[in-house]
């Protein structure tokens, strides 16, 4: 994901910070903690195709200040919930795929605290595989060492379970029923059916008109899936389904 070679982030990543989180209230602290990012790495990255290219953003909302889930058991965290999360910056970012960059929306990969922001993972891969991505951060945070004399005090930090699966690319050969989405036109939820035996599906990946990802989700050994419609404007969208060999579109509207 995140890629600190030069020309990786001199660059502005083509997103809008806040666009893409899941809700209009992913950011709102009576149903979240007010900060996160997204996809998440329960929904991580869509799949990639070796000679393909490839886009997929990811969003995030800075905490303003350290609470108790981001303190974790590390006692030195603990000791400062509660205090004022200055800043924090993206210092590196290991396991990406070769032949992929990650643009931060500004090139310092610097953020103060309580603010949105957004980067790109893009390019090009030709080794297939699975790629573990470990992101490294400093956050610079305001510790009052002496009663009301706050200090910055840089905390040094990474998160794990992302990763970004690069499979080879190819026809998917319908032995089975073709893939359909019901119903189409749809308001509330879809669909995606047609796995089969022959038609052994990894992943969908939903899609705008605007490339932007809606939806992604691992498939294993279900007869169909089901996506509700919340947070989707009206309009055309793609179902990519995915295995191992190949890829398929079904086109569906939102009204």
């Amino acid at each position: 994901m995140f890629s600190l070679v030069s020309a990786a982030i001199t660059a502005s990543a083509q997103c809008t910070p806040g666009a893409d989180y899941p809700s209009a209230n992913w950011a709102d602290t009576a149903v979240s903690p007010g900060y996160g990012v997204w996809p998440d790495t329960v929904e991580n990255f869509p799949p990639a195709f070796v000679g393909v290219a490839y886009s997929s953003n990811l969003s995030f909302m800075v905490p303003d200040q350290v609470t108790p889930e981001l303190a974790g058991d590390d006692p030195a965290a603990q000791a400062v919930i509660g205090s004022t999360i200055q800043e924090f910056t993206v210092t590196d970012v290991q396991g990406i795929p070769p032949g992929m960059i990650y643009q931060c929306n500004q090139s310092s990969c610097n953020y103060p605290g309580g603010s949105f922001g957004c980067a790109t993972v893009s390019g090009t891969c030709n080794a297939a595989g699975t790629y573990p991505v470990e992101i490294f951060v400093d956050a610079v945070v305001l510790v009052e060492i002496i009663p009301g004399f706050p200090t910055p005090v840089t905390q040094q930090t990474s998160f794990t379970g992302y990763r970004i699966e690069v499979g080879n690319t190819g026809q998917i050969e319908l032995t089975q029923a073709p893939f359909i989405v019901v119903p189409n036109p749809a308001s509330d939820k879809i669909s995606v059916k047609g796995f089969a035996a022959g038609n052994v599906v990894d992943a969908i990946v939903i899609t705008n008109m605007n490339g932007q990802v809606m939806y992604s989700t691992t498939v294993e050994g279900l007869a169909s899936v089901d996506v509700d419609l919340n947070g989707f404007e009206n309009g055309m969208y793609f179902v990519t389904i995915y295995n191992q060999i190949g890829s398929e579109v079904v086109k569906f509207i939102k009204e």
